[in-house]
This record gives C-alpha cells, sequence and structure tokens, in this order.
C-alpha cells in the first residue's frame, strides 16, 4: 500500500507491505496503518521504481509512483556532499602542513581543490531529466581531489 502523508500530500510516498501469512487483508492493513485522508494506491513490488536511491523523492502520481526529479537532485547532491565529507580531512591537513612550511604555491593549489569541492554542489543538475540522467553526473573534483 503506497500512500502520502495528509499533512503532506505532495511529500514522500509512504510503503507498507503486508508481512508474509498476515491473517489481515489489505482493507484491514489500510485501515490499521494509514492514515486518514490519505492518498492511497496499492501496487505490487513490480510497480516500484527499480532503484531505490530516490526513495525520498518518489512521489504517487495516481495509481503509480514516479520520481520528482527536484528532490532526487538534491538527493543526488547530498551523496556528493557526503563523499566531499571523506576528502576535506586529508586536504586540510596537507593545507595546514604547506601553510606552517610557508609552501605558498602549495598551500593555494590545495585551497584551489579545496574551494571546488565547496562549490561542487553548485553544479547544475537541471539538464539531468530521469533519475538515471542525474546519477550520471560525477562532478571529476570528487575523485581528483588529493593532496
Amino acid at each position: 500500500i503506497a500512500f502520502t502523508d495528509p499533512a503532506d500530500p505532495t511529500g514522500p510516498v509512504r510503503l507498507v507491505y503486508p508481512a508474509p501469512n498476515s491473517p489481515l487483508d489489505l482493507a484491514e492493513l489500510a485501515a490499521r496503518t494509514v492514515p486518514e485522508g490519505a492518498n492511497t494506491a496499492v501496487l505490487s513490488r513490480g510497480d516500484l521504481p527499480d532503484d531505490r536511491l530516490f526513495r525520498e523523492a518518489w512521489r504517487l502520481n495516481g495509481r503509480t509512483i514516479g520520481t520528482y526529479l527536484p528532490a532526487a537532485r538534491t538527493l543526488w547532491r547530498n551523496v556528493w556532499r557526503a563523499h566531499r565529507a571523506t576528502l576535506f580531512p586529508a586536504l586540510d591537513a596537507a593545507w595546514m602542513k604547506a601553510t606552517a612550511t610557508g609552501d605558498v604555491v602549495e598551500a593555494q593549489r590545495l585551497e584551489g581543490l579545496r574551494q571546488q569541492l565547496r562549490d561542487v554542489t553548485q553544479t547544475d543538475l537541471n539538464g539531468a531529466v530521469t533519475p538515471q540522467a542525474i546519477k550520471a553526473v560525477w562532478p571529476s573534483i570528487l575523485d581528483t581531489a588529493h593532496p
């Protein structure tokens, strides 16, 4: 059973799966778990998008689930942020060492990399019009920013 929160009808889809061997039929399950006033649809697992990466961007469109692209773009930027966070400690340490030793050229190079990482989430994703196209955008700085 797919449903939306009545307080946020344009928000993410929530899913309730019947437990194996449950004595409840779908109507009873819905009555117990779905908030009153929620938009609902009974779907099979095959009706769900295959890729769960953008799960929080799924929206209920009548009797189907689609991916709300602005939310998917935000989620993908969050993936970049998480990856970027793993790169900063080594760059920061190298920058501090270069600064402490007076290696101005190296400090400037490292600061340039750090700034590119800070700016990575400004990468334009508006041209990516499918979830697959969004996932295909991976700024190269996320792979090359090493001290």
